[in-house]
């Protein structure tokens, strides 16, 4: 069927006290240009919008036009679109904040998140983009000249194919917006926990321009339904997936050889309090890191190494306790699963038998900080479990963290002067983001994910070898 987003008559209408509205749920309003499911208007809350959504069909023709429509755009236009997507999102009285306030309440968190991502998506942001992941600006646009002679002309791929997790909640909108720079349309399945955020995206792109908003459309079915994995698999002449390791194995034994499979599995980050770093402060700045997606997302630290003696870790640890117990106040958990809450006991009994262990916490274990002596980066159960662990030198640090190469994604560091005196270790412990502590969960629009430029994967080249 067509986008469910036509010139901008689809309605996000969070309803305050709804009895099906949970406070992480939303009650969606959507009207279509024609009937859906025999009725002008369909009212959609928690497992009912999922239900509702199992029932699209994937419209390739549909998405593909608008993609062709986009491309016969002018280049500067489209870049101007998003420019003005942008600016709206820092004007507090846009429309949208009215829905982000009823789903995620006021935090500014959130906020700074938003705002983050919108800012590095301004136009003289989004050309630097461009001139350092495709090359000159001008060969985007169209046929450009080579220094070896003849020509070539970058062009997007007509309908990417999206899987996304249901970590992090934006990560969807750097996705989006990729491919709108690279001028291709997009069709993503959204994870069940997560429909919101891309639903969200797309709304109030429509807002700014519902043409270019048409080039993007969304569903959601079971991971079980293995045939809707293959219609999208099939249709598509690029496919991004975000998952597990085992979704992304599975996921790509169903594309075709001949479609390009770009897969972003498990991943984990680190935080490294240094000398210079003031404890308090960073343990606040971490904090906020930690409880943001509730440590679902790649970019959310799970141990944090303390430079120094043990009772500069342990007045750390303590430090962490206390500002964690203050975000958690601000903004509550989402709750652990029961496997979850099992493995947080037992990592806190592993930790209190130990010699020097400090194991700190609620009884209803909402947050857990875990300090130990053991020299060992450990994987946390997630649900704002810390770990903390202290080293003594750089060649401390690089030791633990050599075990986790090729799974390290980001790695916050307390002072700013010491950010680039441990770039090379980082580097070499396989890390593709380093940045101060509090700022780990908010990467700018030109993050290369996974240490991979995604613009330029979005990219195919024609080379013209002519006189």
């Amino acid at each position: 069927m067509d986008s469910l987003f036509p010139q901008g008559e689809i309605l996000f209408d969070t309803r305050q006290g709804h009895p099906l509205l949970k406070r992480r749920s939303a009650l969606f309003r959507i009207r279509a240009r024609r009937k859906i499911a025999g009725a002008d208007d369909c009212y959609c809350a928690g497992a009912g919008y999922s239900d509702f959504m199992s029932e699209i069909s994937i419209n390739s023709a549909s998405l593909r036009e608008a993609g062709r429509r986009a491309c016969d755009r002018p280049y500067t236009e489209i870049i101007d679109i998003i420019d003005q997507w942008a600016a709206a999102w820092e004007d507090p009285a846009f429309p949208p904040w009215k829905q982000v306030r009823d789903q995620a309440g006021t935090n500014h968190l959130i906020d700074h998140a938003i705002l983050t991502l919108c800012r590095s998506a301004r136009e003289e942001h989004v050309w630097q983009l461009i001139g350092e992941q495709v090359g000159d600006v001008k060969e985007l646009p169209g046929l450009a000249p080579r220094a070896a002679g003849g020509w070539r002309l970058a062009r997007g791929y007509p309908l990417v194919g999206v899987f996304l997790g249901g970590g992090a909640w934006l990560a969807s909108w750097p996705v989006f917006l990729l491919a709108i720079i690279a001028r291709s349309a997009v069709y993503a399945r959204m994870s069940e926990a997560e429909q919101f955020w891309p639903a969200l995206f797309q709304s109030s792109l429509a807002l700014i321009d519902p043409d270019l908003a048409g080039t993007i459309d969304t569903g959601h079915w079971p991971s079980r339904d293995t045939d809707r994995h293959d219609e999208l698999c099939r249709t598509a002449d690029l496919i991004l997936a975000y998952g597990s390791d085992e979704t992304i194995t599975s996921l790509r034994t169903r594309v075709p050889a001949s479609t390009p499979f770009m897969g972003f599995g498990s991943r984990l980050s680190a935080a490294v309090v240094d000398r210079d770093a003031a404890l308090d402060d960073t343990a606040r700045k971490a904090a906020n890191d930690i409880a943001l997606y509730d440590q679902s997302g790649c970019l959310s630290p799970q141990t944090i190494l303390v430079e120094g003696p043990a009772a500069r870790g342990r007045e750390f640890a303590i430090a962490l306790d206390r500002e964690l117990e203050a975000a958690t106040r601000d903004w509550p958990a989402d709750g652990q699963t029961p496997g979850q809450k099992m493995a947080i006991r037992t990592a806190r009994d592993l930790i209190s038998m130990e010699e020097g262990g400090l194991a700190l916490g609620p009884p209803d274990l909402r947050w857990s900080v875990l300090f130990s002596l053991a020299g060992r980066f450990e994987l946390s159960p997630m649900g704002r479990v810390a770990g903390v662990r202290v080293y003594e030198s750089d060649a401390d640090l690089e030791s633990l963290l050599a075990p986790w190469e090729g799974m390290l994604q980001a790695v916050g560091v307390g002072s700013s002067n010491a950010i680039r005196r441990l770039t090379p270790i980082l580097a070499g412990a396989g890390a593709t983001r380093i940045c101060p502590i509090g700022e780990m969960q908010f990467p700018r629009l030109s993050w290369s994910h996974d240490g991979r430029a995604i613009l330029t994967s979005l990219i195919r080249w024609l080379d013209v070898d002519a006189p």
